[in-house]
C-alpha cells in the first residue's frame, strides 16, 4: 500500500511492479535483526550497506512516481 500511494498506482499495480523490492527489505529487515557475534565495527559495516540497499531500493520505487 505504501509502494501504491508513494507511486500513484492503484494497490494491484504496485503490488505486481515491486512485489520483488518489498520482499528484499522485508528479508533485509531481518538479516540485520540476526546480525551475530561480529565485531562492532562489521556490525556498523553491515547495518550500513543494509540501509543504503534499503534506501536505494526505495528511491527506485519513487522514481516510478506518476506525473500528474
Amino acid at each position: 500500500e505504501v509502494f501504491a500511494i508513494q507511486t500513484g498506482k492503484t494497490f494491484d499495480e504496485s503490488f505486481k511492479d515491486f512485489a520483488p523490492q518489498a520482499v528484499l527489505i522485508i528479508t533485509l529487515f531481518r538479516a540485520a535483526a540476526m546480525i551475530g557475534s561480529h565485531s562492532a565495527d562489521v556490525k556498523v559495516a553491515l547495518t550500513e550497506q543494509i540501509v543504503l540497499t534499503i534506501e536505494k531500493t526505495l528511491d527506485e520505487i519513487s522514481s516510478h512516481a506518476q506525473k500528474d
